[in-house]
């Protein structure tokens, strides 16, 4: 059998690396598993983790970490981390962080630029069962008479800043930013770049959108029943104003899933997690250890 002191020392080494080979849910699951083996190696090895990597690392882990995190992190890491998250990854850590950690969290939020501070507070005002509250504000859009080749090599240019990732369609939208319609990326790059938009055939457009009040429900329906990868969201007067991937649409499945198995075996979730908790003993500036 592996001493324990081993797995330490290979896991503390592995995250150390930061192999850029390995996904940061592969990164999230290591240190997870770090922390219930060592609790001073596991906060020693977020603290040494840069803000632009830790910001998908964190997107990753658990709620009870996002919780307890700025207990070990710096609060000026924390806004850096904040900052480099998607928007809808950045909401939901904004609002597992208040439940404990409040000031944190408003000390955060004065920090941020104003754009990125009016988009959280946008995000975190829906309800847990609006669309909204599952949004993310980055996409790629453009004008209806905007040049192809323009727009493409704006694409680009967001991608090398990393301001945009997981991009399908190129989102089109009027002079007053009302959405018509979306067209794929596989279908754009066949297209005479010389040429707008509006000179595509529609029938190359995809028009499927909802509102940002919906129910997710009712976007899960629509993922399911015409196979989007990604659903363009719309406000109350038809201003484009985000969307809702895939990956969002699975973590709801899998939520509703799990709850109906707990409500099958005739348990809560929160009653399951409890049981299930393991019994750590970290250091003593470990105030009341979660999970």
């Amino acid at each position: 059998m592996r001493d324990i002191h081993d797995e330490i020392e290979e896991l503390s080494l592995e995250i150390a690396n930061q192999d850029s080979s390995l996904h940061s849910y592969d990164i999230a699951e290591k240190l997870t598993k770090l922390r219930s083996l060592d609790f001073d190696s596991y906060v020693s090895a977020i603290q040494k983790i840069p803000s632009t990597l830790f910001a998908d690392i964190l997107a990753e882990m658990p709620i009870y970490i996002q919780e307890e995190i700025s207990e070990y992190v710096s609060t000026k890491k924390l806004v850096n981390v904040t900052s480099n998250m998607d928007s809808d990854d950045a909401a939901t850590f904004i609002q597992n962080l208040s439940e404990e950690h409040e000031d944190v969290v408003q000390i955060i939020l004065e920090n941020l630029n104003v754009e990125e501070k009016e988009v959280l507070q946008q995000l975190i005002s829906y309800e847990n069962n609006e669309v909204g509250s599952y949004m993310q504000t980055e996409l790629f859009s453009a004008n209806i008479d905007d040049n192809i080749g323009d727009s493409i090599k704006k694409l680009k240019i967001l991608k090398e800043l990393g301001k945009v990732d997981n991009i399908w369609h190129c989102h089109i939208v009027d002079a007053q930013s009302k959405y018509l319609g979306s067209i794929g990326l596989e279908e754009l790059i066949i297209v005479d770049h010389h040429l707008k938009f509006r000179d595509i055939d529609i029938e190359k457009f995809k028009t499927y959108s909802i509102n940002h009040t919906q129910e997710i429900k009712e976007a899960v329906e629509m993922f399911s029943n015409y196979n989007l990868s990604s659903l363009p969201i719309i406000d109350n007067n038809l201003i484009l104003i985000g969307r809702v991937t895939s990956d969002d649409i699975y973590d709801v499945m899998e939520e509703n899933a799990t709850e109906q198995i707990y409500n099958m075996a005739g348990v809560s979730e929160q009653k399951e997690q409890e049981e299930s908790l393991p019994s750590l003993s970290p250091n003593a500036n470990f105030k009341n250890p979660k999970p």
